[in-house]
């Protein structure tokens, strides 16, 4: 939880997965009975409504109460990082809080707005309130807003990293009103991409993509270290990422009956020797251009085929 920042049960998923444990594993019983084939899970779409234009929305340096309706209890800090998802139309529909932790650390409050008061302050006229995802609901992809801009530029590129910050830094250097490059996360660790509302993205590709000339999928993980399990065994955190990634998407154009011929997808390799977790808004604080990004693109990049997500040529 602390290494990805994330909630316990998404570091829980993701801790199964590092140990290699099936899903239908998860209780150490002595004895199992034969049970009913697992249902698929059916996702529900994202339905919380936008914020109103009329909310002055959080900023960083500036504290903010947010109250959690599940726990009753209210929180009081101020933020190192604001990160807003946005509707194409640029609505916001919900606000990321990064919280530094005084010993070393961070936490994280997804947060939305209601209106009236809470238990502690019942004459407030509205509040910002953290929010319980149910586990089958799906969640909006983070920089929608720049997809009209991508869509008029006939862009062809789409970048893929982790994280709300690293997403920021790569479009700061990567500005799309000059390259074109539409870049994206998703909300929550990498356990949370078979989560993601597709919907938006899936329409553009509707209309931009063709097999006469492919767009181009860019997945650039950080660069997490290889991971020793319990069993002996290691797992790549970074071959997790592009897996999923490019399972999920695809999955995402069968739904919509997009031609998995019309977009290509090409996996990066983060430098070498650095410190594990190292990302594009490192490089960005180290002084990257988008030269920069440009010539380790296409130094360290492989095309990688849409039924064999890990090996590359």
């Amino acid at each position: 939880m602390k290494w990805k920042g994330i909630g316990f049960r998404e570091a829980f998923d993701y801790a199964r997965e590092f140990a290699n444990i099936p899903l239908e594993e998860y209780s150490p019983s002595v004895y199992k009975p034969d049970l009913p084939t697992a249902k698929p899970v059916q996702y529900i779409p994202w339905n919380l409504p936008v914020i109103s234009p009329e909310i002055e929305l959080p900023a960083v340096g500036e504290s903010i109460l947010v109250h959690n309706p599940g726990k009753g209890t209210t929180h009081l800090n101020t933020p190192s990082h604001v990160h807003v998802y946005r509707t194409t139309n640029g609505d916001p529909l919900l606000i990321v809080l990064r919280f530094n932790r005084q010993g070393g650390g961070k936490y994280f409050h997804q947060v939305t707005w209601q209106k009236g008061g809470i238990p502690t302050h019942p004459n407030l006229k509205g509040h910002w309130y953290q929010i319980a995802f149910e586990t089958n609901m799906q969640r909006p992809l983070y920089g929608m807003q720049d997809i009209p801009q991508w869509l008029q530029m006939n862009g062809r590129f789409i970048l893929f990293v982790e994280g709300e910050k690293t997403r920021d830094a790569a479009a700061k250097m990567l500005p799309i009103d000059r390259l074109g490059i539409l870049v994206l996360c998703n909300l929550g660790s990498t356990g949370a991409i078979n989560k993601i509302d597709w919907s938006s993205l899936m329409e553009a590709l509707q209309t931009s993509s063709s097999k006469d000339k492919p767009i181009s999928i860019i997945l650039w993980p950080d660069a997490d270290a290889i991971l020793d399990r319990f069993d002996g065994t290691t797992v790549d955190p970074q071959e997790i990422f592009v897996t999923k990634w490019q399972s999920e998407m695809l999955k995402g154009m069968e739904e919509y009956g997009i031609d998995p011929h019309s977009i290509q997808f090409r996996k990066v390799s983060p430098e070498k020797d650095r410190e594990s977790g190292w990302d594009l808004a490192d490089a960005l604080q180290e002084g990257w251009s988008n030269n920069d990004f440009v010539k380790w693109y296409l130094d360290n990049s492989c095309t990688i085929t849409n039924n064999d997500p890990i090996s590359g040529n």
